[in-house]
């Protein structure tokens, strides 16, 4: 003080440059200030309001074969590199600066540093930078999958520098994975050179049971106010692990997931002109809808959706690019139908059959289309139901169709024998009528009554899913105990599953479900007592018609509509028809599949433009 020095301020200042220190030694930042205005946290730590947050480290060791030939599938790439003696192993500490941050943070990341022996990139070993580690953080490209992600800069002594990317794939598929999923991480690698990154090798890394041992003795926490914090920060790590692994691979007992309406989302904004709703009304008083699109003049199309959903299907924002944009982007006048299976209308829990549909909601559809659009004839989308009523439609005498896209069925109906034609011969549909059950809810809703969810684990107990198409998810279980296997599950994204199935799916009525129930005792289309009044007019069928067909469909199999497209030739002839059977999609995941832009939309595209005017 004799100096006229303030010893508070000088204490608080020598505090802060440690603090300084020590921030930039972890990786911490805070806004500059001027010389003795202590930063916020920092103020907090000398004050006792806050503390050091607490970190995690461990120490992982990681050893395969890596390939030169990066286009090479990853098990090949391996065994090329375990002939070629072309050895890859790591040592890296991955370090967690602050476990609360990491537990909120979705993303789950962390640090890494170590080093790389590998002679096929350096005779010397290669020193880790700009190190960037994801733990078990969601895939939104996979449905119910975790990943590990490995990134950073390999520097090799002479100054090379390698790109080297590696994740793991944890997801509950066929048999007993969860060793080899959480320690096998597959690798590619780019010499970077110029700034430019070109593809170089490709392996797999794994842990060997005594490295992984070792690891596990390494985690250390560090920080934190005293060891009872730094205990804590261990087991929030563990919990976080195991409650992940857990929530994969605990089959029934794993918490079951379920539609939360009230969660925020945000909804990615639609690549497609503002849609215009335009309500129409049927001769039978059902107040209907059409929504347009108008993406240009190639059009107007018409998409029609199935039982138990709604037009939604066709507009998802979950995935990158849905129908409606595809076909907007193409010049095309898209109007998405809600008919009266429609979960967004009132009459979805009504009594009322296919043979409705046919009679009174298509042709006033199409006459709506026609009024508001000057055009003399539409051409057509439809899918599921949607496609046998139309079809039924056309039978009765449908007229202003020019040409039509159908999805999965027609005329001809194929399914499984378990469950879908056993429950069909049990007549399971009367049953439940009977039973006072008019109508079944494939939404499972996060306040759904206890029975409700008793009954969703009783379908994941006693539903014989496919191993590989097996769910957490209440209403993807629903759908598959109500429709039968509907999707593939990988052609799916996080997204949805999570939110789109609970957007598109609902409420469908007995009297819908009966009828196809008969139809699947029959095998083609018949009315809703079983009478064929719809194929003695297949010469109203002589119009271009494109099928497009799920390879894997065990709804409605690849068989169906074979068996509609040969029924029609022989009618009217071959020039009209075609058909596509889709490799590895299902039903409903050729309209909102991940991929579908690429896989199914085209297709859809290329028949339009033959007979767009």
């Amino acid at each position: 003080r004799s100096l006229g020095v303030n010893p508070l301020l000088t204490i608080t200042t020598l505090a802060e440059r440690a603090m300084m220190h020590l921030a930039k030694d972890r990786g911490w930042s805070f806004d500059d200030k001027p010389m003795g205005q202590t930063p916020t946290r920092i103020a907090g730590f000398i004050s006792g309001d806050a503390k050091l947050p607490v970190g995690l480290e461990f120490t992982e060791r990681m050893a395969g074969y890596i390939s030169k030939e990066p286009a090479a599938a990853y098990d090949i790439a391996y065994g090329d590199g375990k002939a070629l003696g072309y050895d890859f192993a790591f040592t890296l500490t991955i370090r967690m600066e602050d476990m609360d941050e990491f537990v909120s943070d979705a993303s789950r990341k962390g640090h890494i540093i170590g080093s790389v022996d590998c002679p096929a990139l350096s005779p010397e070993p290669l020193d880790v930078y700009d190190g960037h580690f994801n733990l078990m953080h969601e895939d939104v490209d996979a449905v119910e999958t975790r990943r590990f992600d490995y990134k950073m800069i390999l520097a090799a002594r002479d100054g090379t520098d390698y790109r080297f990317h590696g994740y793991k794939i944890v997801r509950n598929d066929k048999g007993i994975d969860i060793w080899s999923d959480t320690t096998t991480l597959y690798v590619d690698i780019w010499h970077v050179k110029d700034g430019v990154d070109e593809p170089f090798a490709r392996g797999i890394l794994r842990i060997n049971p005594l490295d992984f041992q070792t690891q596990m003795r390494t985690l250390r926490a560090f920080g934190g106010a005293g060891e009872r914090d730094r205990l804590m920060a261990v087991a929030k790590f563990g919990s976080l692990f195991a409650g992940s692994l857990y929530d994969i691979f605990g089959g029934v007992l794993a918490p079951t997931e379920r539609y939360d309406e009230t969660a925020p989302r945000k909804k990615r904004e639609l690549s497609a002109p503002t849609p215009l709703v335009y309500p129409f009304t049927t001769d039978d008083g059902k107040d209907l809808r059409l929504t347009r699109y108008q993406g240009g003049q190639k059009g107007p199309v018409i998409l029609s959706h199935g039982l138990g959903v709604s037009g939604q299907i066709f507009s998802l924002d979950t995935i990158d690019v849905n129908m409606v944009e595809f076909l907007c982007d193409q010049g095309y006048d898209v109007w998405v139908l809600d008919f009266r299976a429609s979960i967004d209308l009132p009459y979805a829990d009504e009594l009322w059959t296919a043979d409705d549909v046919a009679k009174y909601d298509y042709p006033a559809a199409v006459q709506a289309v026609q009024r508001l659009t000057g055009s003399e004839d539409v051409q057509m989308v439809v899918h599921c139901f949607g496609a046998t009523t139309f079809f039924m439609a056309m039978l009765k005498g449908l007229q202003g169709v020019r040409s039509v896209v159908v999805s999965q069925i027609a005329t001809d109906v194929i399914v499984p024998w378990w469950p879908q034609r056993t429950l069909a011969y049990l007549r399971l549909p009367r049953i439940f009528k009977a039973l006072g059950i008019k109508v079944v809810n494939a939404k499972a809703e996060r306040f759904d009554k206890w029975w409700e969810r008793a009954l969703d684990k009783i379908i994941q107990l006693v539903i014989p899913f496919q191993p590989e198409e097996r769910s957490r998810n209440a209403t993807s279980n629903r759908i598959t105990a109500l429709y039968g296997q509907l999707y593939e599950l990988d052609q799916l994204n996080q997204a949805t599953l999570e939110f789109g199935l609970p957007m598109t799916f609902g409420k469908a009525n007995i009297d819908a479900f009966n009828q196809l129930a008969i139809i699947a005792r029959k095998k083609y289309i018949v009315d809703h007592q079983g009478e064929d009044v719809y194929l003695s007019h297949l010469d109203r069928l002589a119009l271009p018609i494109s099928f497009i067909h799920g390879a894997e469909n065990a709804c409605f199999l690849p068989e169906s509509t074979r068996l509609t497209m040969a029924r029609l030739i022989d009618a009217n002839g071959a020039d009209f028809y075609e058909r596509h059977v889709i490799p590895e999609y299902g039903h409903i995941d050729c309209i909102f599949g991940k991929n579908a832009a690429r896989d199914v939309y085209p297709y859809i595209v290329r028949h339009l433009d033959k007979f767009s005017r």
